[in-house]
């Protein structure tokens, strides 16, 4: 029986690893080949995005718009605050003093929600754009090729180039991530890119952990360094989009996976990257509070207008979204991802709650929290199954409706003609055959690209939101590794009769 399971060097890939053994002058040209054609592939898509496909996308909804916010933050540092009434003010810190000298009571400071995005708008303004009106997508795309750039060197550095080449390859296709990044000036491409990214920093302790335990000196740091990295990416980035946060579970799982590594040694791992999110998030928190209250004295003094003292953050509340999910495919008791149908629902009940304030929207309140959360318990507690039935059905959208195996340059693309419905038993097998073997290498890898799409299964897969999983992509690249590890194979045999 365990003749017919591959082998660990089978699983490992070991052929492939050492093909360019010996070739280092070759190995490197490979590496700045990929590299440059990285940046040149992905500008393709950049000079055509208004003919990129929308077939894939975030539907019915927004996040992140904060261009408006952009102009006095870039020159004066002043955040979030706008001027109102049509006028347009000349591109330069001198023109930006003049305009709060003679037109403060145009000025108005809003309210603020995801605070890093007013830093994307940086680059495209630095770039040339229009600061009155900068695009976030230059943001978007060059963290996006630059976390393309991050996973094909670190599976180069594991000699895992051609596996490389084919996995970025199709996430530098993704139609989804594609339409994100390039076409929609939105903030939705960051959740796979920034996946993208903490793979990445993690993929050499992952694949070749063992090297950083025994190799002593700096090398050896890069098993603190990872985490630390890992977690300063991860508690920059929840203040732009929430949902990046998923992928550190998949990387505190992928060290309690590590193996020769004790307990001790794996908690201070997940405590380094714990503790660099906490910090790192409360850092930014500071910033920004710091320039909020600042900007409103300063609005204030001018003559214009304060929504709200200090520039509250302003989210929704946990509950919110976890609530409309449960509409994902019923209204058995009355769910629907729609703010209206949520609020209605809870509003005759928030109003004689003690904690209601009338002066607050109603979807940041702690007792509208209250409200959803109770019922939501309530449903599954008495209706267990229908919950459970949820979950698969959520699983099934991110495994069988997601984007296509696709290859792309520009506008043009061909779909790998390859049947969706054995992805599925590709995966569990191969799954399978790594867990008898003990190799845990793919296995931990695997986490990264199933916790980008962790918000589809935990909270919703309303409005496409099955598309931040990458899964499927991981296993059609792993599928193009067994085949050329088995053509490599073959092709040993075959000179070895010879």
């Amino acid at each position: 029986m365990m003749n017919a399971i591959p082998s660990r060097s089978f699983l490992s890939l070991s052929r492939q690893r050492a093909l360019l053994r010996g070739r280092p002058a070759l190995r490197l040209l490979l590496l700045v080949a990929g590299i440059l054609a990285i940046i040149a592939w992905q500008g393709t898509f950049r000079d055509n995005a208004d003919r990129l496909s929308d077939r894939y996308s975030i539907s019915n909804t927004f996040g992140g718009e904060q261009s408006a916010f952009a102009y006095f933050f870039h020159y004066l540092g002043l955040y979030p605050v706008e001027i109102r009434g049509g006028l347009a003010p000349g591109a330069s810190r001198e023109a930006a003093q003049e305009t709060l000298r003679n037109h403060g009571n145009r000025l108005h400071m809003g309210e603020t929600y995801d605070r890093l995005t007013v830093l994307s708008y940086v680059p495209d303004i630095y770039l040339g754009g229009d600061p009155l009106s900068p695009s976030h997508s230059t943001a978007a795309w060059i963290g996006f090729t630059a976390a393309l750039i991050a996973l094909y060197a670190s599976l180069w550095t594991a000699r895992l180039e051609f596996f490389g080449i084919a996995l970025v390859a199709l996430l530098g296709s993704d139609p989804f991530q594609l339409h994100e990044v390039y076409a929609q000036d939105n903030v939705f491409g960051w959740n796979i890119t920034i996946g993208i990214l903490i793979a990445a920093i993690n993929l050499p302790l992952i694949v070749n952990h063992r090297y950083y335990l025994t190799s002593g000196g700096k090398t050896a740091l890069y098993l603190w360094l990872a985490p630390l990295l890992s977690g300063a990416v991860l508690g920059t980035f929840r203040h732009l989009r929430t949902e990046c946060v998923t992928t550190m579970a998949a990387t505190m799982a992928a060290y309690v996976l590590l193996s020769g590594i004790g307990w001790r040694r794996k908690g201070a791992l997940i405590a380094v990257l714990v503790g660099v999110f906490v910090i790192t998030q409360s850092g930014w928190n500071a910033y920004f509070d710091r320039i909020e209250t600042r900007s409103a004295n300063t609005v204030r003094a001018a003559g214009g207008s304060v929504a709200n003292d200090l520039g509250d953050l302003k989210v929704h509340v946990f509950w919110h979204p976890l609530w409309g999910g449960l509409g994902d495919f019923d209204g058995k008791y009355g769910y629907l991802f729609w703010d209206r149908v949520m609020i209605d629902y809870a509003a005759p009940t928030l109003v004689k709650r003690p904690g209601w304030d009338p002066g607050t929207k109603m979807a940041y309140q702690d007792a509208y929290a209250e409200i959803l959360r109770e019922k939501m318990l309530s449903d599954i507690a008495r209706d267990p199954l229908w919950y459970a039935s949820i979950i698969v059905k959520r699983l099934n959208r991110v495994l069988f409706e997601n984007t296509p195996p696709r290859l792309a340059v520009g506008s043009s693309w061909v779909d790998i003609p390859v049947l969706q419905k054995l992805l599925l038993p590709f995966g569990l097998l191969a799954l399978a055959c790594y867990l008898v073997r003990k190799e845990w290498s793919m296995p931990r890898l695997l986490l990264f690209p199933f916790a980008m799409g962790g918000v589809a299964v935990a909270v919703s897969t309303v409005n496409g939101y099955q598309y931040y999983a990458t899964v499927h992509l991981f296993l059609y690249a792993l599928f193009f590794a067994w085949a050329l590890e088995t053509l490599l194979r073959l092709a040993d045999r075959g000179r070895s009769k010879a």
